[in-house]
């Protein structure tokens, strides 16, 4: 049986798993998980509750924080998120926030979630600052994009 230190290198996703109280990769997570750090596409249909959340939550997390320590001396630009999670309803870009948060917390990673029934000033300094993660549904972020409030100068994943 798989475990997260076989699949994963970077000790502060060792640390979340454990506190999280994961003992072993799912299915899902130990098929999908080789396959994002290697750069691969991955289309995955599973039930609910398999790990779909952290099957790619984890290497992105672990594939921004290797690209951090490589471009070390470049500053994030503002308002432009390197990771891009679309999720189809704005109750599961809470959860997939939420989960994302829990791992950030260890990574020391900038997430943020395009909220429904934000107003334009309130997004737009939600999105203010770097970020390395944004979630949301396909219209709150179609909005924020036309109205300039985030960019996509610096994409690098979209999920």
């Amino acid at each position: 049986m798989a475990k997260f230190k076989d699949l994963l290198s970077l000790p502060a996703l060792h640390s979340f798993v454990k506190d999280a109280g994961f003992k072993h990769p799912t299915n899902v997570q130990t098929a999908a998980i080789p396959r994002l750090l290697s750069g691969e596409s991955v289309s995955v249909l599973a039930q609910t509750g398999s790990g779909k959340t952290l099957a790619y939550a984890l290497p992105l997390v672990e594939l921004l924080k290797k690209l951090e320590n490589e471009t070390q001396e470049e500053k994030p630009q503002d308002s432009t998120p390197i990771a891009w999670v679309i999720t189809p309803t704005h109750e599961l870009g809470a959860q997939v926030e939420k989960v994302f948060k829990s791992i950030a917390h260890q990574a020391k990673l900038r997430i943020r979630f395009v909220r429904k029934g934000s107003t334009q000033k309130k997004t737009r300094s939600s999105m203010s600052g770097a970020i390395d993660v944004l979630i949301g549904s396909p219209n709150r972020i179609l909005e924020a994009l036309k109205s300039g409030d985030i960019k996509a100068d610096a994409s690098r994943f979209l999920i």
